[in-house]
């Protein structure tokens, strides 16, 4: 009986409807009252196809798929729309990632759209002689007052403006357009924008009462709500008063009560931070769901994600720290949707009692931000609020490193106290001068360059204690533009700066994508100026190393690989014009051949150029790049794709050494590309940690071994995981920053850098085993007090070993470095002094002699 009943339907449905009827169980079929027949329609991309006229709608559903199928690659929609969707088509499972960048895309079309709109009004009003004396104020928050129109430069009252845009809908027509969610705006003007052509509408928001609003061209509605004259209307609106005025902050809170919250916080922190010269907007163009505010001070720029909150329970505070994730919900922050967060809290009347500013890295570290979790809660305990289990103190004791404390502070017509002013400025130097920061400008995420890394390679030296803070960096100043012509074309140059390259070079760069080109160049200049100085460090202090550098793709006349100009190619032209250095080695480890260096150093005698990189890579071997892979070093050392440490190290070792005594540089230049290790996206040989820690600790030896200086840049690196990278860049900054800890103070001021007993084995002489000397700019820790019979013991013991050129006992540098750690805060400086005297007695001995 079943089974009768289905045929009986399904025999039924196949017959054609009678006139009159509309129903259709299948997707874009519709019955043609008219013509008496059904009717198929796609609806795509804001455009309508009809596929004809047919008997029965099933004929008329499969029209409708097929023409779908033509147009329409969407797998998701496919799912979605087809009326007979085949086995493969309906089992369809969208990835989550996808469907998250699929919300997140729709969010920020919704975003530019209304940037747009605001944009589209602003031209045509700025068009009408009543823009002398109104203005149209955007109003960049969750209020449901898009702008003010208000008498220019007036802080009173203004006419409510709500927007509201749409494109074409009939395209093949060009007749409909259609705005949504237009009803509920009492007490403001509507102002409907076609943003596909030149025409606007206007009409008070009481006079409707549609929630999705159609207007036709050539209509009664189009005739009497379209205007001409956009200034004309709004100034008469706003003359008589037929729609009430509203001030600026009213209009900012016209939305619900955790907004208004936020606007009472953001004004009181806009004011505290002018206090002390920064300034705190909302600029159009900013995506509201990651980034509340931009924070500007002179020629920089920073994201802010504002956050706002009163008491919670148990005396403590809290913000959930989570942005939309289209489909799947609330999601956590990454690390590089912003990069401050600031707290703000508030007393039972938003008057603001204190504020945190949590650099997105210090987030990151602590796992708040850039984890898979939907969403993080963050508990706060600022002084006056500490919890009282001490484990529970200890956990969130970080905190207070970043908090100032602002009960003392009146409001927004006082002033800050001394205290609170010296703790807030004190907290923004830690914040804001970051010398990474230059190195890291503003990136598309999905770009393969990873451009922050050198940001979290600074941040990652100052976490492990190799540097003691930011302020500790030697930062480069912005360098001449002749620097640059000596290495590069100045027509290329030029191009570069200006931004007038062809697409082409730019392709060849792989930056077709740069949100900010100054930032873009100003960063590649500083780059270069930052290598130069590392350069100019190493030959006074006799090692140095750089957070960036190694840009060895970039050839005379033109770009490669994420590189623009060359920083080893310049820094060596410039110093060999100066005559500070007669001879200049290039050692490039990078798993890519340096070849734009060699290219610009070819016919340069007094540089040597050294290249140890995969020979299966880049820049060998690219269809349809024939310009790449013809230029060679002096010394060129192809390995086999998947090459493992030991042949990898030995390599290195004879080719390396062979070089700094054949060639004897003044000044090493050594880039310490990571791309070689086996996790690398970009690299194909196969070196492990232990095989780049060895790498790094070979090089830099075997260039102290001979007293040659030795300046380090990070080179190329490529992981989507930004705290691998970092942490294999900071390789050759940990062994470097090793061997400097190693170093001997000697009586005239100077080091003796290395691992003496190692350097002694080889036998040469004493003047070997002391390296060489360099003057130093460095800050020097107090010389410690040492059990002085053994000291002088130990160091006779020496002094006696490197004048018989034998091999030192391996531990006796290392026992007289720990021994003075341990004793060292027992001596004021000037006993320090008289006792370095006396234990370096010894010391003089053997500097006679070698001499």
């Amino acid at each position: 009986r079943t089974e009768t009943l289905c045929l009986v339907r399904w025999c039924l449905r196949d017959r054609p409807k009678k006139a009159g009827s509309c129903q259709s169980t299948f997707n874009g079929v519709h019955w043609h009252r008219r013509h008496q027949r059904f009717q198929a329609r796609v609806c795509f991309e804001g455009r309508c196809h009809y596929t004809g006229y047919f008997s029965n709608d099933t004929e008329a559903a499969c029209a409708f798929d097929a023409k779908l199928r033509a147009i329409c690659t969407d797998p998701v929609r496919l799912k979605k729309s087809l009326n007979f969707p085949t086995k493969a088509e309906a089992s369809y499972e969208e990835p989550l990632s996808e469907r998250r960048s699929r919300g997140l895309k729709k969010s920020s079309q919704n975003s530019a759209k209304d940037v747009e709109s605001f944009q589209h009004l602003q031209h045509r009003f700025s068009k009408s002689p009543q823009a002398s004396e109104f203005e149209i104020v955007n109003i960049p928050s969750q209020s449901r007052v898009d702008a003010l129109f208000q008498p220019r430069g007036s802080k009173s009252v203004g006419l409510p403006l709500q927007l509201k845009s749409s494109t074409n809908r009939n395209k093949n027509s060009g007749e409909c357009y259609a705005f949504q969610r237009t009803s509920g705006y009492d007490g403001m003007v509507l102002v409907l924008i076609a943003l596909d052509c030149d025409m606007i509408w206007m009409v008070p928001g009481s006079e409707v009462s549609q929630t999705s609003l159609w207007i036709t061209l050539g209509s009664k509605r189009d005739k009497a709500w379209r205007v001409s004259q956009v200034g004309l209307v709004l100034a008469e609106y706003f003359r008589k008063g037929t729609v009430p005025h509203v001030p600026l902050q009213d209009a900012l809170m016209q939305c619900g009560d955790n907004h208004i919250v936020e606007e009472h916080s953001h004004a009181q922190l806009a004011s505290v931070l002018g206090s002390v010269g920064l300034r705190l907007h909302r600029p159009p163009n900013v995506y509201y769901d990651v980034v509340d505010s931009v924070l500007s001070w002179q020629e920089h720029e920073w994201r802010v994600q504002e956050k706002a909150t009163h008491m919670w329970s148990h005396g403590r505070y809290g913000a959930n720290l989570r942005k939309s994730g289209g489909c799947l919900g609330p999601r956590a922050y990454a690390q590089t949707d912003f990069d401050i967060l600031i707290v703000s809290l508030l007393d039972v009347s938003d008057r603001l009692l204190g504020i945190f500013l949590f650099p997105s890295c210090v987030l990151a570290k602590r796992r708040l931000v850039g984890n898979n979790h939907k969403s993080v809660q963050l508990y706060l305990y600022p002084p006056w609020s500490q919890p009282k289990p001490p484990a529970v103190a200890a956990r969130h004791s970080w905190q207070l490193d970043h908090f100032v404390d602002l009960r003392s502070w009146k409001g927004k017509d006082f002033h800050l106290d001394p205290s609170s002013m010296e703790s807030l400025t004190e907290l923004l130097d830690k914040l804001l001068d970051n010398p990474a920061q230059a190195y890291s400008p503003e990136w598309p995420v999905t770009h393969r360059f990873p451009m922050w890394k050198f940001k979290d390679l600074a941040e990652l030296l100052v976490e492990e204690g190799l540097v003691e803070s930011f302020s500790d960096f030697v930062t480069p100043q912005d360098p001449p533009d002749e620097w640059f012509t000596l290495a590069h074309e100045e027509e290329y140059y030029r191009g570069f700066v200006e931004n007038s390259l062809d697409p082409v070079r730019w392709r060849r760069i792989g930056f077709t994508q740069r949100p900010d080109h100054r930032a873009l160049v100003r960063r590649t200049r500083l780059e270069v100026a930052g290598t130069l100085l590392t350069a100019r460090l190493a030959l006074e202090t006799g090692l140095a190393c750089n957070t960036a550098g190694g840009t060895h793709h970039a050839h005379r006349a033109w770009g490669s690989g994420y590189t623009a100009l060359n920083d080893l190619a310049v820094t060596s032209k410039v110093l060999l014009q100066e005559g500070v250095v007669s001879r200049i080695l290039i050692c490039d480890l990078d798993v890519h051949q340096g070849d734009g260096t060699a290219e610009i150093l070819r016919e340069d005698a007094q540089a040597f150029t050294l290249s140890v990189h995969c020979k299966d890579n880049f820049p060998f071997g690219f269809k349809g790049m024939t310009h790449l892979g013809h230029d060679k070093s002096d010394l060129d050392v192809g390995l086999a794709k998947g090459t493992g440490d030991e042949v990898f190290l030995s390599t290195i070792s004879e080719h390396l050494l062979g070089a700094l005594d054949d060639f004897r540089p003044d000044l090493v230049l050594y880039d310490a590309g990571v791309d070689i290790h086996v996790d690398d996206d970009l690299g194909n040989l196969c070196i492990s940690w232990d095989g780049l820690r060895k790498r790094e600790d070979l090089v830099i030896n075997a260039c102290l071994s001979k007293r040659i200086p030795i300046a380090c840049v990070i080179g190329g690196g490529y992981d989507r995981d930004p705290r691998h990278l970092a942490h294999r860049h900071g390789a050759v900054h940990r062994v470097a920053h090793e061997a400097w800890r190693l170093s001997v103070r000697l009586p005239d001021g100077s080091f003796v850098v290395g691992d003496l007993a190692v350097h002694s084995s080889r036998g040469t002489g004493p003047h070997d085993a002391l390296q060489r000397t360099w003057a130093t700019q460095q800050r020097c820790r107090p010389t410690p007090q040492l059990p002085w019979p053994q000291l002088r013991k130990d160091l006779s013991t020496l002094a006696l070993s490197l004048l018989n050129f034998g091999r030192v006992d391996a531990g006796l540098h290392r026992r007289l470095h720990d021994a003075g750690e341990r004793a060292a805060r027992s001596l004021s400086r000037a006993q320090a002094r008289d006792c370095c005297s006396a234990m370096l007695e010894p010391y003089k001995v053997l500097i006679r002699v070698c001499c």
